[in-house]
This record gives structure tokens, sequence and C-alpha cells, in this order.
């Protein structure tokens, strides 16, 4: 539209239509990522200290008001970084976060070694 009103002599209008598209382009796809960011915030386990026990069998989290298991099964790959291990249930959907900061690196190195011997790498 934008270039079509520039051909018809409507430089202007052009432009805003041109910078309007981009815009709405752009709230499209960042507002549902600012929104799911605030739920993950303001979720009443998003401050509450988890304890993780990893095993030969899976991960349990536990957490002041609840409990979870989770067997191997239930996740597909994992991805270390610099800061977090991150557990795919899906391609596209990181299941579980682990934060290296709560770990000593003797720690760190064995969840790296039993991450390798269950799950693939990225």
């Amino acid at each position: 539209m934008g270039s079509f009103l520039r051909a018809e002599g409507l430089a202007t209008a052009g432009l805003i239509s041109l910078v309007l598209s981009i815009g709405i382009a752009l709230a499209s796809y960042e507002a549902p990522r600012v929104l799911q960011r605030r739920l993950v915030r303001t979720a009443p386990s998003a401050n509450d200290e988890r304890l993780l026990t990893v095993n030969n069998n899976g991960i349990s989290a536990t957490l002041s008001f609840s409990n979870a298991e989770y067997q191997w099964q239930a996740f597909t790959r994992y991805r270390e970084t610099k800061a977090v291990f991150a557990l795919f249930a899906s391609p596209y959907q990181v299941a579980m976060w682990i934060p290296k900061r709560a770990m000593s690196q003797a720690q760190i190195e064995e969840l790296r070694g039993l991450l390798a011997a269950r799950l693939s790498r990225i």
C-alpha cells in the first residue's frame, strides 16, 4: 500500500503507511512475549525456592506448596548455556530451567554427565 501511495504522488502518506505496517507487525510479535513474561513473573511459584533432585530415574522438584516428579521420557533434549541447563519437552518448548548459579562446579559436571547419558544435546 505504501508503494502504491508513493507511486500516486502521496509519498508522505506512503511513508506513514509503511511505518505503521512495520509497527503493527512488531507489536503483534512482541505483545504475546511480554504477556508471557508477565504471567511467569506473577505466578506464585516465580519467587519460591525450588529443590531439584536429579537421579537415574528423572528429576523431582519440591517447592513449598507442591511436588513434581519428571521421568527422563518427559524431556526430548537439553541445551547448556553459560547460566543454565534448559530441558526441552518438545523441539520448541522448554520444560525446565536448571540454573548453574545454585550449584557447585562438581554438581555442574555431574549434571552435565547425567544429561549427556539420558538426552540428546542441542
